[in-house]
């Protein structure tokens, strides 16, 4: 991969995003002080990803209380407590979330690529990919009944705040949605920001395309169909003038592949922390 802003730097970066993405979507939000260890608490109901917290640790240590205090607020509304914390994150913060009563529950690999690299979409018959125009409600709400439906357990069927998070996050200023049709018909959907951040307070800023939540429909998988909405979106994230790109997935699954095929190589982990439960929640799409 050409050079690129280091991992540490795409951490600092990527983590900031998503701390503007809880307190930008959820219902309510709270930026913590650094004495507690800094970082977003955010709380909507029936949207399991924007309840809980994230880039704590970033800019001062994470404490008990400070990951006390999370786990109150989030528990308080009627929410599963979530701190995600990263790989980089180190044995203290890891301790003030056990002290909290929050396991550790997965992980997700942050992958990145230098935008200055060409992108090769693949020929794909048939394919064509257009851009979702978010003021148009009933495009918006088949975009997203389509996207989280894909992230959803067999059988389970998203709630209408899971579908409302989603739609905030598609129609939101600094998103970008797509619908990819084979021969005029839907078969798949996916999203992504254009953002400009500062790693840290005295340095400049870096222009990111993060891209998110492709789902391929089940008749259409296995024809590289999510490859080429990666690719796409590279392209698109280059005419934006971005120079590095963030793809978020667990360990394993398509995406992971389909993104390293395509120059994507692992950045670093995030790690995320919750109060025991059941498992078959739906993914994070964002």
């Amino acid at each position: 991969m050409p050079h690129s802003p280091d991992s540490s730097t795409i951490l600092r970066l990527n983590e900031r995003r998503q701390m503007a993405v809880l307190a930008e979507l959820a219902n309510e939000h709270e930026h913590l002080p650094q004495a507690l260890g800094g970082g977003v608490v955010a709380f909507m109901p029936g949207a399991h990803w924007l309840c809980g917290a994230i880039g704590c640790n970033l800019d001062s240590p994470l404490t008990p209380q400070g990951a006390r205090y999370i786990a109150d607020y989030v528990a308080s509304r009627g929410g599963r407590p979530r701190i995600d914390l990263t790989d980089e994150s180190g044995e203290a913060a890891y301790g003030a979330v056990a002290q909290a009563g929050l396991v550790l529950d997965h992980a997700e690999r942050v992958l990145a690529r230098d935008l200055s690299a060409p992108v090769e979409p693949p020929a794909i018959t048939g394919l064509t990919i257009e851009r979702l125009d978010p003021t148009n409600r009933a495009d918006l709400r088949r975009h997203v009944e389509h996207t989280v439906g894909g992230f959803m357990p067999p059988g389970v069927q998203p709630t209408e705040g899971e579908i409302e998070a989603a739609a905030r996050s598609q129609a939101h200023p600094r998103s970008r949605g797509f619908f990819a049709f084979i021969d005029d018909q839907l078969a798949g959907t996916c999203g992504m920001e254009i953002v400009e951040l500062q790693p840290n307070a005295d340095a400049p800023t870096v222009k990111v395309a993060s891209l998110w939540g492709a789902v391929v429909g089940e008749p259409y998988r296995k024809q590289g169909i999510q490859r080429a909405l990666i690719a796409h979106r590279l392209l698109e994230g280059q005419q934006a003038g971005c120079t590095i790109a963030v793809i978020e997935c667990k360990p394993g699954i398509p995406t992971e592949r389909n993104a390293g095929r395509l120059g994507f190589a692992l950045a670093y982990t995030r790690l995320a922390f919750k109060a025991p439960q059941d498992p078959g929640e739906p993914e994070n799409i964002v």
